[in-house]
């Protein structure tokens, strides 16, 4: 056998054992957090169903709390500024603050809630008691991301033109096709469907994890359902469910404005305080990329703290 035929049998090998080797790594789950299989994994999921963006950045530049600053050294951080401020469409999609990537973020937490759901209810187990709070915590999450999607992109409600108005997709199943397309109805749907997840929810939301104040937690359940209800021109409910999260000592829960302003800032801008979990008026904390306390400060739109007589 001359050198020739043993360098291809030499080839024909390798290859064989190395298409062998790829089938059986591709015969394995690259990943096996993915498959939802217990009720330690939907909960551990459904740290992803909290928007990892804000909108006060952006609705603050759209307010009239900023102002056009003539000082000297003073400019702006871009186009994105430019363009908030004046009320124009906002060209620069890949910024970090753009709407563009608070609709992703509060979808992306819509979608990963709908998948947990699907999940609990495929499980035969959805009535358990090992999937309640977790099931609860996925209502909750999904209507907390609608309600920020209405508050930013929305007309504001009101119920005697809410259904005139319109409201935003509200997609009830994961996504598993690319480019779907959904209906987009008023905004009285709108809230309807956010109303519906919270009576769903608020029943079956528990004080039981290791990091609560991370997680709709019953306090932090009851204080979101009061301020959509504000929103929602249920006032009855409203107050129904802030007593519930107060208490009979209000006084308690709420933040203690004098000791807080005794505080310095730090290198974060904000007295870490501010966010400290054992406050009792901190119910549900998040962390989300924010330049709102960098930025709203010394540029050529900054924050108005003047008091004008």
């Amino acid at each position: 056998m001359n050198m020739r035929n043993i360098y291809i049998y030499m080839l024909l090998a390798v290859t064989t054992l190395t298409l062998s080797s790829c089938d059986d790594f591709l015969d394995k789950l690259p990943d096996n957090r993915m498959d939802l299989n217990s009720k330690e994994k939907v909960q551990k999921y459904l740290v992803s169903a909290y928007p990892d963006h804000n909108p006060a950045y952006l609705t603050e530049l759209y307010s009239d709390n900023a102002d056009e600053f003539d000082v000297t050294g003073w400019g702006t951080d871009g186009i994105f500024q430019d363009q908030a401020f004046a009320w124009k469409d906002i060209t620069e999609t890949q910024d970090k603050e753009s709407p563009q990537e608070l609709w992703n973020s509060l979808y992306m937490a819509m979608g990963t809630a709908n998948t947990a759901l699907q999940t609990i209810e495929q499980s035969g187990n959805s009535t358990s008691s090992d999937y309640q709070a977790s099931k609860g915590e996925a209502l909750l999450c999904r209507a907390y991301a609608a309600f920020m999607l209405s508050n930013t992109f929305c007309m504001a409600y009101d119920a005697t033109t809410a259904d005139k108005h319109m409201g935003l997709p509200y997609p009830l199943q994961p996504e598993t096709i690319v480019g779907a397309k959904y209906e987009r109805g008023t905004l009285a749907a709108f809230y309807k469907q956010i109303n519906s997840d919270i009576e769903a929810g608020l029943p079956l939301v528990t004080d039981n994890y290791s990091r609560p104040k991370y997680h709709f937690t019953r306090n932090a359940a009851y204080a979101f359902a009061a301020l959509f209800n504000l929103y929602y021109q249920k006032y009855d409910k409203a107050v129904a469910y802030a007593s519930q999260v107060l208490g009979t000592n209000a006084s308690s829960k709420l933040r203690d404005w004098k000791a807080f302003n005794a505080l310095s800032a730090n290198g974060q801008i904000a007295p870490n305080a501010y966010v400290n979990t054992s406050s009792q008026a901190n119910l549900l904390l998040q962390t989300v990329y924010s330049q709102a306390g960098a930025y709203l400060g010394p540029t050529a739109w900054a924050t108005n703290m003047r008091t004008d007589n």
